[in-house]
């Protein structure tokens, strides 16, 4: 990518999104230094101090996700829980005070209920698919070239990530049935089940995948900077395909535990045009 400041920082890439009008996860707060803006993308949006932010977030009751706003590979996110009188963020086993959250900028969205398909793989983690956008130079829009479905564990709650210890299921382009899951450190073992919930991986088939291409396909060609994107899509408990990011830097281990992606053709081609083979 030539420019990736639209990838690495979170808001500047919902923002375009939501002008591109597509759905977004919404966004409670952004925070830093002890300040705050509360619905920063809405025209309600007002700064607010942390501490008031605080009693917001309590009397409404969540629960929301924090996360860096410039982070990746699901490295600090929390599920932001209200206990009490008191705000907990939680990672697994994990927890922190939410204040350690003011030294670097950060976001807080209310947590999404994931469409009924995706809850029953493991419901204690948002389930995203990974898709693999390239935009060839001299083409006039950008392909699908892999994906895949990510599926969390204990030891990944709240989030899906293939590097924390989480599943990929690989999706064929096609039809959106699931292949045997993988995960990173079991080799070539396949889980056609998943190891704690128990539910069929393997031979599912993923309900409205057309619509999930197409948003995808939507986001990708949103701006022509995005030659090499590895988006995180979900879907919500009323349907809706919603971006949740984009990856301009990732693990390509993810995207071919069957095959290789140079096996493809088109791909083979695209990085023969960027000069990487």
């Amino acid at each position: 990518n030539y420019d990736r400041a639209f990838l690495d920082n979170k808001a500047a890439l919902r923002s375009v999104l939501l002008t591109s009008g597509l759905a977004q996860t919404e966004t409670v707060a952004m925070l830093w230094r002890g300040r705050a803006v509360v619905h920063p993308f809405s025209q309600d949006g007002q700064p607010v101090f942390i501490e008031e932010l605080e009693r917001w977030l309590i009397a409404d009751g969540g629960p929301f996700v924090i996360k860096p706003e410039n982070g990746g590979r699901g490295e600090g996110v929390y599920v932001l829980e209200v206990e009490g009188q008191a705000l907990t963020c939680r990672r697994g086993t994990t927890r922190r005070a939410f204040r350690r959250f003011n030294r670097r900028p950060a976001l807080i969205e209310r947590r999404i209920a994931q469409a009924e398909f995706w809850h029953t793989l493991y419901p204690e983690t948002l389930n995203t698919i990974r898709v693999l956008t390239l935009w060839a130079d001299g083409a006039d829009r950008p392909f699908l070239a892999r994906a895949v479905q990510r599926i969390g564990v204990a030891a990944t709650v709240p989030a899906d990530n293939f590097t924390a210890g989480g599943i990929v299921a690989p999706i064929d382009l096609a039809s959106g049935r699931l292949h045997a899951g993988f995960r990173r450190s079991g080799g070539a073992e396949r889980l056609t089940h998943h190891p704690e919930s128990g539910a069929q991986i393997e031979g599912r088939t993923l309900p409205g995948w057309s619509a999930i291409q197409d948003t995808v396909l939507r986001a990708a060609s949103s701006l022509p900077v995005f030659t090499y994107v590895g988006w995180d899509v979900f879907v919500d408990s009323s349907g809706k395909v919603i971006v949740g990011e984009g990856n301009g830097r990732m693990p390509v281990d993810m995207l071919q535990p069957q095959s290789g992606l140079l096996s493809d053709p088109a791909i083979r081609a695209f990085y023969r045009g960027c000069g990487a083979v």
